[in-house]
């Protein structure tokens, strides 16, 4: 299951363009700021999202393996 501060970081990135941009070259540094645990980071860093819809995918493969 994601953290509210990854869904929260994550809607942000969706309405606030500079803040997306922001988070996309800087994932670790944004999502650390935020209070992301450091497992939603490594996770998100493994597969280097270059866009919203490459992170949009990301977190949803994160959340699925939290299931497992």
């Amino acid at each position: 299951m994601r953290s509210r501060a990854l869904n929260r970081a994550f809607n942000r990135a969706l309405i606030d363009i500079e803040y997306r941009h922001a988070l996309l070259q800087n994932l670790r540094g944004i999502l650390g700021s935020e209070g992301v645990p450091e497992g939603e980071i490594r996770g998100l860093e493994s597969r280097s999202p270059h866009d919203i819809r490459e992170l949009a995918q990301a977190l949803e493969k994160l959340h699925l393996e939290s299931f497992h």
